[in-house]
């Protein structure tokens, strides 16, 4: 069994989410896992004009996923109310 890369989403209210929305519908991030809030991904993906089943996982436990989807470990302290941010803001 191999362990997924883990890769942060950056700034909720940055470009990073948007870049890993992207990235993930090009194909390119197999085998990853965002860590990070689900509603931030999300809404990028809307920005975006994507979707995708977004999933929250366990990043070490196998389960399965719907085709395509991107999946994403939530830790303690995120919350979908960073989705609420302004982008572009500190």
């Amino acid at each position: 069994m191999s362990r997924p890369l883990l890769l942060t989403m950056g700034d909720p209210v940055g470009i990073g989410p948007e870049i890993i929305v992207r990235a993930h519908a090009a194909g390119e991030l197999s085998d990853t896992v965002v860590v990070g809030e689900p509603a931030v991904l999300v809404r990028a993906q809307a920005a975006c004009g994507l979707s995708a089943p977004v999933v929250a996982v366990d990043p070490m436990a196998a389960q399965p996923l719907p085709p395509g989807a991107l999946p994403v470990w939530a830790p303690a302290g995120m919350t979908p109310a960073l989705a609420g941010l302004a982008w572009g803001r500190v």
